[in-house]
């Protein structure tokens, strides 16, 4: 028997078994890969999804500021609708409530918010139900379940000007 075809054989044995590691390994590394990639868009989107919504919440108080008192809430909701948009048929998870009430009274938190009492405020507060429409496919992953929260939550307020006679 010729040594040198031993040693080739022994070589390619070794050389097939790495290749099977480096299978393996790979299998294991895209894996990885795949949820942080995952994870980077997926939290990218509820982070775009919150950013929107307290951008909303602003325009939509801010645009109702010279608006007739009736005309108010009306064109503070249409303008957030507007905004949100680009969530095209998710925005039905969106519940918008705008009210007017005194500066001095959250009507959200139920607490005192501070302001003058003499003076009327417009207080705008989203929820998005992300629960029950994410913008992207939830995904559990072992040990974390969903890292997702329930609800995304923005709101914003303004002090409508007094009232001219």
């Amino acid at each position: 028997m010729d040594i040198g075809r031993l040693r080739t054989r022994r070589e390619r044995a070794g050389a097939e078994r790495e290749r099977g590691a480096v299978l393996v390994e790979f299998a294991l590394v895209v894996v990885l890969f795949v949820a942080l990639l995952y994870g980077l868009i997926a939290f990218g989107m509820a982070l775009a999804l919150k950013q929107s919504m307290t951008n909303a919440a602003s325009e939509g108080a801010r645009t109702a500021v010279g608006a007739a008192p009736e005309d108010r809430v009306a064109i503070a909701e249409a303008t957030i609708e507007e905004r949100l948009g680009w969530l095209g048929d998710k925005l039905d998870a969106l519940a918008i409530d705008a009210r007017e009430s005194r500066c001095d009274w959250n009507p959200f938190a139920r607490e005192p918010a501070g302001g003058n009492p003499d003076e009327d405020c417009l207080w705008v507060d989203l929820v998005y139900r992300y629960e029950n429409r994410p913008l992207v496919p939830a995904l559990a992953l072992p040990g974390f379940g969903y890292l997702f929260p329930e609800t995304i939550h923005s709101n914003s307020a303004v002090q409508m000007p007094p009232a001219s006679s």
